[in-house]
């Protein structure tokens, strides 16, 4: 996917001239690498240099945005929302389904596709402890819970930046509970706070 990310971020920058470097990202994403830097040299330990550099070539591109209108960023955000609602269902469906049929039908992805078609390395059919049988839900599409709870968060911060609808911030945060995952709840914890102090309540 790298190639094709930093041809759109390139043919953004220079040919269709849509992009713009936003120089605060800019400035937050050097503080980043300096501290990652920092910290490598002080503990002195062998770190992947690898790891890093993919670290840093994945989170690049967010220092570049797109000039655009408000209606294109609605519709974006509408779109976004949407889909998050949808996978907030399937995760909600799978955890109550989870009680009445087998694991198999609750994971079909992971189940019933050929394993050549898996991404692998993933904790796709996670329990919520070790030996129990009932199993954190993934939204049947995410690799994995972290990954469905992760995603909700950003739809709950998206939906109380735009249209604040109670009954999908309800539902999205459940699902978070439900996940039994602890990246969406983090998530929040860093999001909610600077957006009541951008919001001033």
């Amino acid at each position: 996917g790298f190639p094709l990310i930093y041809l759109s971020l390139l043919l953004g920058l220079f040919g269709a001239e849509r992009m713009r470097v936003a120089p605060v990202r800019l400035l937050l994403f050097c503080a980043m690498v300096s501290v990652l830097g920092v910290i490598m040299v002080l503990r002195g330990e062998n770190i992947s240099l690898p790891s890093l550099a993919l670290f840093i070539l994945l989170h690049l591109p967010y220092v570049a945005h797109v000039a655009t209108n408000e209606d294109v960023t609605a519709a974006v955000q509408r779109t976004f929302l949407n889909v998050a609602l949808f996978i907030a269902l399937c995760g909600l469906t799978q955890y109550v389904l989870q009680f009445h049929i087998a694991k198999t039908y609750i994971f079909p992805i992971e189940n019933f596709l050929p394993a050549d078609w898996l991404a692998t390395g993933f904790n796709m059919q996670a329990p919520i402890a070790y030996g129990s049988s009932v199993y954190r839900p993934n939204g049947i599409f995410m690799p994995e819970p972290s990954f469905f709870s992760q995603l909700l968060a950003i739809a709950v911060v998206i939906e109380l930046m735009g249209p604040k609808r109670l009954w999908r911030i309800a539902l999205f945060v459940i699902a978070i509970f439900a996940s039994h995952s602890g990246t969406g709840l983090i998530l929040l914890a860093v999001s909610l706070p600077v957006l009541i102090l951008v919001n001033g309540r």
